[in-house]
Parts: structure tokens; sequence; C-alpha cells
């Protein structure tokens, strides 16, 4: 009989440890599920490289050309003259008339500029030949051009071109 009850308090007494065992053991586990679900991510940061509108602000209010551009297609100095009309936004700091095939007498260059000034240039020089040219440095820093009239002549197969930076 002894036995017997020494059996049962065992049974009783390993089965309340097992119970206890496992009750312990989902408490962690669910502690630990809980730390895991609560812990922020750690975020490292990532490179990103600028965009065009960050960068945009720091552009200068014009586009300073570094090439020539060409303004106008070959034409032909018919008497009086021609006259050209460009009313861009663009800004340029000099301008070219390149000959490009036979004769063209220019006498004078008069620039019309956006805000109303004017400059002109007395040239009185004969291009002759293939690219022969006049340079004119416009007066200001970079200015938009309104109109630009050329006084002169051509001769029977010459041509010219305008160029503007």
């Amino acid at each position: 009989m002894q036995l017997k009850s020494f059996l049962l308090g065992l049974g009783i007494l390993g089965s309340s440890t097992v119970a206890l065992a496992d009750h312990n053991t989902s408490s962690w586990q669910q502690q630990r599920r809980t730390t895991v679900v609560h812990r922020q991510p750690v975020r490292q940061p990532v490179y990103q490289p600028a965009t065009y509108q960050q960068y945009r602000s720091y552009e200068p209010a014009y586009r300073q050309h570094t090439t020539w551009q060409t303004l106008t297609s070959r034409e032909r100095l018919e008497r009086g003259g021609d006259v050209f009309d460009l009313s861009s936004r663009e800004r340029f700091s000099q301008l070219r008339l390149q000959n490009q095939t036979g004769r063209t007498l220019v006498r004078q260059i008069d620039i019309v500029f956006a805000d109303g000034q004017r400059q002109c240039v007395q040239v009185n020089q004969l291009l002759d030949g293939n690219h022969a040219m006049i340079n004119v440095d416009l007066d200001g820093d970079a200015r938009r051009i309104d109109k630009i009239f050329i006084d002169g002549r051509s001769g029977l197969n010459g041509s010219y071109q305008l160029y503007a930076m």
C-alpha cells in the first residue's frame, strides 16, 4: 500500500512539474514573440542621388552657350539688306556673320535687344571666299536679341549665314 501511495504521489507531483514546465515554456515563447513584434527594425541610410529639382535652384538664369548656334539658313543680301526677327528666350554674347559662297559686302549690322536697346556696328567689309566671317561682341554680358538688321549686298552667287553664341 505504501508503494501505491508513493507511486500515486509521484504521479501527481510529476504531472504538476510537467504542467509547470509547460507553462514556463509557453510563457517564454509568448514573451519572445512580443519582444520581436515590438522591436523596431533598424533602417540603414539609403543613398539617393539628388534630383533635378534640387539642382534647379543652382542653375544660372540663362544657359551659357559654348558652341555657335545657327540662327538663319543660307541667305542672300538683296537691295536694302535683310531683317531677322528672332524674339527668342535665348541669351547670346557674340554674333557671327559667315560668308558661305561668292562675295558679300556688309556695310552695317544693327542689333535690337529685347529690352529695346540697340547696338550698331559699322563693318564696311567685303567677305570673299568660303567661310570668311565677321564676329561681333554684343554689349553687356549675355542678352536676348529681338531683331537683327543687316545692310549690304551679295554678289551674283553670294550667300551668308548668321550664328550666335
